[in-house]
This record gives C-alpha cells, sequence and structure tokens, in this order.
C-alpha cells in the first residue's frame, strides 16, 4: 500500500472525544511497567483541550475526513 496523504489542521471542539479515544487507545500501547494501569484511561480533561485549542497549540492529522 501507498501513503496515505493527510492534512494538518487546529483540532475543533467537535473532535474533543475523538483526541480522547486516541488518547486511550496509544496509552493502552505502553507496557504495564512504563503506564501503570490507573493512568491508562486517563486523558486531558475537555478544558485542558480547549485551552491548547485557544493558544493554537492542538492540531490534528486528518485523513479520509477524521482526525
Amino acid at each position: 500500500g501507498g501513503v496515505t496523504p493527510a492534512t494538518v489542521r487546529l483540532a475543533r471542539n467537535a473532535e474533543f472525544p475523538a483526541l480522547q479515544r486516541i488518547e486511550r487507545a496509544a496509552a493502552s500501547r505502553f507496557a504495564e511497567s512504563d503506564l501503570p494501569p490507573g493512568l491508562r484511561g486517563q486523558t486531558l480533561d475537555a478544558a485542558e483541550l480547549q485551552d491548547a485549542l485557544d493558544d493554537g497549540l492542538l492540531w490534528v492529522a486528518q485523513a479520509h475526513g477524521e482526525p
């Protein structure tokens, strides 16, 4: 397969739940010795994501219409 082109852009508020799912999925890839189980389900909350977005620091790579 080839490389899927992606667009990098500022995130949108409506994408916060998707970003939190991505955080949880990424956390699940770590060994328990590197990331304790109690931390695996934690994500940045909506207020933290909003602060990052307001500061121009929250970006997504979008391919096939989804971040």
